[in-house]
């Protein structure tokens, strides 16, 4: 179903923004690797095709991981109650997401970031934030109103997201962070820093949806909108194709319609098309794969039903 969800989209994307406005290596000898995540392993490949899509690469690649870790997991939490495995997994995703800091640290004092910074283990933390949120949503189904944390994030969701804010500017003024996005920063501090608090960041972000979920309040009725819902839904669409085409818009004075905005010149005149563009992949190769992979596991849960 992943492979559904990311692949064919990936792939029409790929092909047609090599055709207009033109992406380095689709259709050289390098094309295999690009077409199949492969970018985030080798420098040769890291900036060609859509350059955002390295991500996707780490992605890919926790995907071949997680079936492998939650096997290991469940054989050594066999026997055990459900407190018990809580705290294995919840202890296991904490020695990962320590292990990706320090593989972070190793690869920046290597001066190697841009290589082995770019894959799975540099971005373990994250991963391991991600799926402890996942394990304590499971565990505590049944327990909303028992469990303290779950009712203070529920009547608490527009505090989480003001952290997450207050954190996020606090970044922006600070002398430790600010810098160009094209540059990693100049100390060790500021680079594993800079990661944990965009955990941080995400983590505050998540906790109102995941728990308490059913609550009210200003956040929730502004993620529940129909317009940032339908946003949400090709999203991975503006992903794949806004760095091109904002690109080429850039390249052909389109940041120049508004004289002295560049940014808000691409921003009305640019987006539009991007967003255009993400629908079209939505409607035509999205959808219709999703209602195919969702299909096949219904015929598949309807055939292993004792009959």
């Amino acid at each position: 179903r992943r492979a559904l969800r990311i692949l064919p989209a990936y792939w029409l994307a790929l092909t047609l923004l090599a055709v207009w406005p033109g992406l380095e290596g689709v259709f050289g000898s390098e094309w295999w690797a690009l077409y199949g995540l492969l970018q985030s392993f080798s420098l040769k490949w890291i900036f060609k095709g859509i350059t955002p899509a390295w991500s996707l690469s780490v992605e890919a690649a926790f995907y071949v991981m997680l079936p492998l870790f939650a096997l290991a997991l469940a054989r050594a939490g066999r026997g055990l109650d459900r407190e018990r495995r809580l705290r294995l997994q919840l202890v296991t995703l904490a020695c990962f997401g320590a292990f990706g800091l320090g593989y972070r640290a190793f690869t920046f004092h290597q001066r190697s970031f841009l290589l082995l910074g770019t894959t799975l283990p540099a971005f373990l933390l994250w991963f391991s934030v991600g799926m402890s949120v996942a394990v304590l949503s499971a565990w505590h189904e049944g327990r909303e109103r028992a469990w303290g944390p779950t009712r203070w994030i529920a009547r608490n969701a527009g505090w989480c997201w003001t952290l997450a804010m207050g954190v996020l500017v606090g970044m922006s003024l600070s002398k430790v962070f600010p810098r160009p996005f094209s540059t990693e920063p100049d100390t060790m501090a500021s680079h594993l820093g800079e990661h944990v608090l965009y955990a941080l960041v995400a983590l505050l972000v998540m906790l109102p949806a995941v728990f308490g979920e059913r609550e009210g309040g200003l956040p929730r009725r502004l993620m529940g909108s129909r317009a940032l819902r339908w946003l949400g839904t090709i999203s991975y669409g503006l992903f794949l194709w806004h760095a091109p085409l904002l690109s080429a818009f850039q390249v052909r004075g389109w940041s120049r319609l508004i004289p002295g905005l560049p940014f808000l010149s691409l921003t009305l005149f640019g987006v539009p098309v991007v967003i255009a563009c993400a629908w079209v992949s939505w409607r035509l190769v999205e959808q219709p794969l999703l209602r195919l992979a969702h299909a096949r596991r219904s015929g598949q849960r309807s055939a292993e039903e004792p009959r």
